[in-house]
């Protein structure tokens, strides 16, 4: 790591990296921002440690064993304490408009196979939702353009539940650019 005297402002850091965090990006890019933001200095490493803490995003199975590793050993050289009491949300986002691999789809389909989430409840006690984000182009279809782009958004809300044991509520958005009038649909 290396501070240098020239840093930019606490404040200008934190809009960069937010913007970049909340934004959607392929799991390849989000990977090498992981990777390359904390090396910057150790100012960027702070921000980047308090805002990728609240609302987590899992790129890969790699990720998702790693978070697992520090919840499990109750340490990391990166998250420090934050982890995992910070943990508000935790998104996976699989874009799949450039091509049909993304990384991010393995862990989705962990996500998506679970038969319960008491385990994220318990590691993660103050997690309020997990999102399950998709992003493609629909090639053909009767109603739909060529290479329209779809997302759709599984929303699992966790701190809804009654009882440890109980059913979750999940809302599920899907958009579609440019869609059909539903009078050309009906």
């Amino acid at each position: 790591m290396h501070d240098s005297c020239t840093q930019l402002p606490s404040e200008l850091v934190e809009i960069i990296i937010s913007e970049f965090w909340h934004s959607e990006h392929a799991s390849a890019d989000r990977v090498l921002f992981m990777t390359a933001c904390p090396l910057i200095s150790s100012l960027w490493r702070d921000v980047y440690v308090n805002i990728t803490s609240r609302d987590i995003y899992v790129p890969t199975v790699s990720y998702l064993r790693y978070l697992s590793s520090v919840i499990r050993c109750k340490r990391s050289k990166i998250y420090g304490h934050f982890l995992p009491e910070s943990t508000l949300t935790m998104t996976c986002y699989v874009d799949l408009t450039e091509s049909d691999r993304d990384a991010a789809m393995h862990p989705y389909s962990v996500f998506c196979s679970m038969p319960n989430y008491i385990g994220f409840r318990k590691c993660f006690p103050n997690m309020k939702h997990i999102y399950l984000e998709l992003r493609f182009r629909i090639n053909s279809g009767l109603y739909l353009h060529r290479g329209q782009l779809t997302r759709t958004r599984v929303s699992i809300g966790l701190d809804k539940a009654a009882a440890a044991l109980s059913i979750l509520p999940v809302d599920w958005c899907i958009s579609v650019s440019d869609a059909p009038d539903i009078d050309e649909v009906g």
